[in-house]
């Protein structure tokens, strides 16, 4: 396993696995993800932000109430959907750029291209300055690594998480607006019979793949009420 010399990296020997270390300061040429599966999750990811608000802007007064628009929840799907979307050939390509050997040819067109033409597209729609490079590339200064914490730092910090997270239980609890699969069927049914009105073939396929996966979680709910009858009914 290749690793580099980040803090959360220590040197350790391991019985069934070989640690290999990249040199120092050599990060951005010897690591795969640095070659571009980084660059092409952030892009992903940044265009659906963007979709997103530009979707939001027009009914929100100012910047602040639209930003209030985006939860975790929001972050976690669109990075999911972008890591969805980097292809096997992208990932192929970032290994070779970065030395390790392969026998077949890795000559893939830049999957990013067309998805920068899209965030800029989308910036120029929210009237927000169309550098699609910038948009991708802003936060790369924004460190994510620290040095390694003292025992007495760890505990505060975890102390201070614990606080956070009960103000955020307390202050920004949302009530569901569907509580049961049966109304999230009828939501996505109704979206699905949208797309098919609006004629978008990609919504209406995507609803149907949710309307699977809630049904098949009611089948297997229901096999899990029926059991526990059954049991009750034993006992």
């Amino acid at each position: 396993m290749f690793l580099d010399n980040a803090t959360s990296h220590p040197r350790t020997d391991l019985s069934n696995l070989k640690l290999a270390y990249f040199p120092p300061n050599t990060t951005s040429i010897t690591q795969p993800i640095d070659q571009g599966i980084i660059y092409t999750l952030k892009s992903f990811y940044r265009k659906f932000v963007l979709q997103s608000l530009v979707t939001k802007i027009n009914t929100c007064t100012n910047v602040s109430q639209l930003l209030k628009q985006i939860n975790v929840l929001d972050a976690v799907n669109w990075i999911h959907q972008a890591k969805k979307k980097i292809l096997p050939e992208t990932v192929k390509k970032c290994f070779l750029q970065a030395g390790f050997p392969a026998h077949a040819s890795a000559d893939t067109q830049d999957v990013t291209v067309e998805n920068l033409q899209a965030i800029s597209d989308l910036c120029k729609q929210g009237n927000l300055p169309d550098n699609a490079e910038d948009v991708v590339h802003f936060d790369n200064e924004l460190a994510t690594t620290e040095d390694i914490q003292s025992a007495a730092d760890i505990a505060a910090e975890n102390s201070r998480c614990e606080v956070m997270k009960e103000m955020d239980d307390d202050g920004n609890g949302r009530e569901l607006k569907i509580r049961t699969f049966g109304e999230a069927l009828s939501v996505v049914s109704d979206l699905q019979e949208f797309g098919a009105s609006k004629n978008v073939q990609e919504l209406r396929e995507l609803m149907q793949d949710a309307k699977e996966i809630i049904q098949c979680s009611l089948v297997k709910k229901s096999r899990q009420c029926i059991l526990k009858d059954m049991w009750g009914q034993r006992n």
